[in-house]
């Protein structure tokens, strides 16, 4: 059930990277990452209305729940600024390829957080996945290290978003750490919605400071809303699969999610070295096989 989880989890975040590009060219980071949040919040009110009709959400939570959710929506909000100034700035699958990653961090991270310890078939199929993540980065048609030396718009452009998807990488493997924990805690809906509520709240000053805010929402609403509705999707997803499998291997999972990503960048965006990027595609899936293997 988790590994099932996990991949439509990647499928719909994909589908929502891909609206989240795409919207980088109208709208500002800042206010992305907000309107991320916020137009989510009303969807995730349907969906928790539903489910309670259906008796399938009680709304029933423990005592470290708040403390969880804080904790994962003050990265998460990090995470999100820094990912949507990223798509800004350099390719879709190139920042999703750094994002993975957060892979690495898990490994590290997860069991002084959580106290999961991965398997040795487990840590290797994660290592792979960040290797492939790797490899598509330093075999772009310009490495990272050209990209440093080099002093063109285009190249100063590309710098800031690989060190952007770096900072992006770090607060999302915090992030997955507290998933885990929250959806220990509460339902996933539940857990999703506030989370989502605080962050929206973070992010809010950061938005208004934006001179052209409210314009950029108006003009982009329903781009926005459909984004909105897979960032509902994909999150529930998620967290429902961190019921049943470790963090770090969830994540792994979902770099199925890139694979998605470079077909998108290349049919929507034109993205180069599309046979490249499928190699370290493929490296990610033979990470994500060896996790499955050892559930």
């Amino acid at each position: 059930m988790g590994i099932s989880l996990a991949f439509l989890a990647a499928i719909f975040a994909s589908t929502k990277d891909i609206f989240s590009k795409s919207l980088s060219k109208s709208i500002s980071g800042s206010v992305s990452a907000f309107t991320s949040f916020a137009f989510a919040l009303p969807f995730y009110l349907i969906l928790l209305f539903i489910l309670y009709l259906l008796g399938f959400e009680d709304f029933y939570y423990s005592k470290n729940f708040f403390y969880y959710v804080i904790l994962r929506a003050v990265s998460d909000s990090f995470a999100e600024f820094f990912k949507m100034h990223a798509y800004s700035h350099a390719e879709l699958s190139v920042v999703s390829s750094i994002f993975s990653l957060n892979l690495v961090l898990l490994l590290l991270i997860s069991p002084m957080i959580t106290g999961d310890i991965p398997s040795s078939y487990g840590t290797i199929g994660v290592i792979l996945s960040a290797f492939g993540s790797f490899f598509i980065v330093t075999n772009k048609s310009k490495s990272i290290e050209d990209i440093t030396k080099e002093n063109t718009e285009e190249n100063k452009s590309n710098k800031k978003g690989i060190i952007y998807a770096l900072l992006a990488a770090f607060f999302f493997a915090l992030n997955a750490c507290f998933d885990r924990l929250a959806v220990q805690s509460a339902s996933a809906t539940l857990s999703g919605f506030a989370m989502t509520a605080l962050s929206c709240l973070i992010l809010l000053p950061l938005a208004l400071r934006v001179k052209d805010c409210r314009n950029e929402v108006t003009t982009n609403s329903k781009a926005l809303s459909y984004r909105a509705f897979f960032e509902v999707t994909f999150m529930v997803t998620k967290l429902a699969a961190l019921k049943y499998i470790q963090a770090p291997y969830v994540s792994a999972i979902m770099r199925a999610t890139l694979i998605f990503s470079i077909i998108g960048g290349k049919v929507f965006f034109n993205e180069e070295n599309f046979k490249k990027k499928m190699i370290g595609g493929v490296l990610i899936i033979a990470g994500s096989l060896l996790i499955i293997m050892n559930q």
